[in-house]
């Protein structure tokens, strides 16, 4: 796994993405929240329940044991789960990939500076290797699309990445569906839970 590993942080880190304009963290740790999702062709009128379950820190020496280089970031693992609370989540014949709202970008940390994406190109963090194989944190894409047509629970994992020294506050979905009002425009939007003691 150490050599499958090999890989470097740094590279995937060149995909951070600041995100401004968040209101600060809907709820906490542990808690749903309950939302629509913006762009979803297979789930377009149902909503879905998301719980951040946890937020930890990768340490220095876990980093080393998988020998990645961090680089100038700190690394974290965050586990969610999520269910289907109003409508069916299908999914078409031609196996399109619905469960892409669930991607590792669409999940964020929140630091001072404001919210930063997951990182798109996880085969530069594993080193070119699928996150299908990665032990610690798969990238389960064929079992939360089994659980949410079931309409069972879906564990998510997602591997963030924040400036080091950071302090964060807060883990958030950012592809939450924000209705268009009298005079607000519709689209996507981030909602959040606020953390602590994270070091």
């Amino acid at each position: 796994m150490k050599r499958r590993l090999a890989a470097t942080l740094t590279a995937g880190a060149t995909a951070l993405l600041l995100l401004a304009g968040c209101s600060g963290p809907q709820t906490t740790l542990g808690q749903p929240l309950e939302t629509d999702l913006w762009g979803s062709s297979e789930f377009e009128d149902g909503t879905v329940s998301i719980t951040a379950e946890s937020l930890e820190p990768v340490s220095k020496e876990t980093i080393t044991s998988w020998e990645l280089d961090a680089g100038d970031q700190d690394a974290y693992l965050a586990r969610f789960t999520v269910k289907v609370v109003d409508g069916t989540w299908e999914q078409p014949e031609d196996d399109g990939d619905s469960t892409g709202m669930f991607k590792n970008q669409m999940w964020a940390i929140g630091t001072d500076d404001g919210l930063v994406k997951g990182p798109a190109r996880q085969r530069d963090i594993l080193g070119g290797q699928s996150r299908e194989s990665w032990e610690v944190c798969p990238d389960s894409s064929g079992p939360i699309k089994a659980a949410l047509a079931a309409g069972d629970e879906a564990d998510v994992c997602a591997l963030l990445l924040a400036p080091q020294g950071s302090t964060v506050t807060e883990v958030g979905y950012t592809n939450a569906k924000k209705d268009r009002g009298r005079r607000t425009m519709g689209g996507a939007h981030s909602i959040t839970w606020s953390v602590e003691d994270i070091k």
